[in-house]
């Protein structure tokens, strides 16, 4: 079944830097760009601007000189998902859903569907305004944890 959601490649790499981050938190040990970019696959071209929106927004500290590189700015159970995509889109971006779905519902009782529409909003929203990189984290270990076979 084809996804009805749509989510930038910005805000999937945002959430993914973030992520790459967070793991290192809480040590102040600083990750440079090309490892974020290698341990989560994304462009280091595209990859630079997205670590400049979220330090700007405050998610990202950096460090400069021979021995640079960036830090989370916050506890990982302080930001939330929605949190992320929100400093990458704007303030009022929400959730949107592929095109065409709700436009081949205006010629009968569109109402009826687009509150359906936007009831499926609130709920995404609640579960990215509500999931934090911590939760992420903790949900990594779990995974990890299930395939841990020592002999």
């Amino acid at each position: 079944m084809a996804s009805l959601v749509t989510i930038s490649q910005k805000c999937q790499y945002a959430l993914r830097a973030m992520y790459e981050l967070a793991l290192h938190y809480p040590s102040d040990r600083v990750t440079v760009l090309s490892e974020i970019a290698n341990a989560q696959d994304i462009p280091v071209r595209f990859l630079e601007l997205i670590i400049a929106k979220l330090r700007k927004e405050g998610y990202v500290r950096s460090q400069r000189g021979q021995s640079g590189g960036y830090v989370i700015a916050k506890s990982p159970s302080q930001i939330t998902v929605g949190e992320i995509f929100r400093a990458m889109e704007g303030s009022d971006a929400e959730i949107n859903f592929r095109k065409g779905y709700e436009e081949q519902y205006e010629k009968t009782d569109s109402f009826i569907f687009k509150s359906l529409y936007e009831e499926a909003r609130r709920a995404i929203s609640q579960v990215f305004d509500t999931k934090t990189l911590q939760d992420l984290m903790e949900k990594r270990k779990n995974n990890m944890g299930a395939f841990d076979y020592k002999i």
